[in-house]
């Protein structure tokens, strides 16, 4: 087992934006993708994007602050403890309303064993 604060889980790269907490690669979790975003007023939290691609279902869990997520085009206010369920096809993004918010992501796809990128 591992213990550890999020705030000392750094990027797995160095050119990594500051703020990313790489956890599944730092704590060996293999089962399902999770990473973790510390990020200020007016820095990107979450690019607009889709799991299309990939086919990954994407669950955000807010730990700290609040933000406003788009999800295919709507807007929803959302601050600790709340928790988003997100299908590969839904188009999200999301922006922090104020300083040090934190969030994180897990991510798998839907009946298959998930395959780590790093």
């Amino acid at each position: 087992w591992k213990i550890v604060n999020i705030n000392n889980i750094k990027p797995r790269k160095e050119e990594w934006p500051k703020g990313l907490h790489s956890i599944g690669y730092q704590m060996d979790i293999t089962g399902f993708g999770i990473n973790g975003k510390t990020v200020n007023k007016g820095e990107n939290l979450t690019p607009a994007h889709t799991e299309q691609d990939t086919n990954q279902q994407e669950v955000f869990v807010i730990l700290s602050g609040s933000a406003e997520f788009s999800l295919d085009g709507i807007k929803h206010k959302v601050g600790p403890g709340f928790i988003l369920a997100l299908e590969p096809s839904f188009m999200r993004s999301a922006k922090p309303l104020e300083d040090n918010k934190t969030v994180q992501s897990l991510g798998g796809e839907p009946g298959k064993a998930y395959k780590p990128s790093w």
